[in-house]
């Protein structure tokens, strides 16, 4: 005979099942949603270590183009001296 004054005695059962496969999609949701997050992580990282590296490298640059032009005219000072 079923129990008529607590009908969800057995629907209680498959909630709790229901919950249970709720939970575990939630759990695997999250678990995505952080790898996901850690990936974006290590892309920005890398971008930021490849920008520095181009600044780096452009600084350089310009060290070099500086003193390119500071030696050619300190040979022109030479040169002058050495002319008079």
């Amino acid at each position: 005979m079923m129990n008529l004054c607590c009908p969800d005695t057995q629907a209680t059962g498959l909630g709790k099942a229901a919950g249970t496969l709720d939970n575990d999609e939630h759990k695997r949701f999250v678990s995505e949603v952080h790898e996901e997050v850690n990936e974006a992580r290590e892309k920005v990282s890398e971008l930021k270590v490849r920008r520095q590296e181009q600044v780096a490298a452009r600084r350089e640059k310009l060290i070099q183009a500086y003193l390119r032009k500071q030696l050619e005219k300190l040979k022109a000072q030479s040169k002058q001296g050495n002319d008079t």
